[in-house]
């Protein structure tokens, strides 16, 4: 038997959604704190203000399945501008990985 880390495996699935939102920071906020409460692992989170008319922010947040309707609620709250899936193959663990950039 042989132990890993959690973190150095890879996710089975992963998806990467680019989101629509009218008010950017109070969806930027409303993802990460859905992800916390989930207990998701953070990978990135960075929200860009510098020019108030191009407001964006990335989150890219490794969730388990069984913590992902919570979160996945929160996502589809926002306009789904595109989706992306993959599948590896042959792994055992579950977990879903979602990459949220907002324009």
């Amino acid at each position: 038997m042989q132990l890993v880390s959690l973190a150095s495996v890879q996710p089975r699935e992963a998806v990467q959604e680019a989101l629509a939102a009218t008010d950017v920071p109070t969806t930027y906020h409303t993802i990460l704190d859905a992800a916390n409460s989930a207990h998701a692992r953070i990978l990135t989170a960075q929200l860009n203000e510098q020019d108030k008319q191009n407001v964006s922010g990335q989150i890219d947040i490794e969730v388990m399945r069984t913590e992902l309707d919570g979160v996945d609620k929160v996502v589809t709250g926002a306009v789904i501008r595109s989706r992306e899936m993959f599948r590896a193959r042959r792994m055992r663990r579950t977990q879903w990985t979602a990459r949220c950039c907002f324009d």
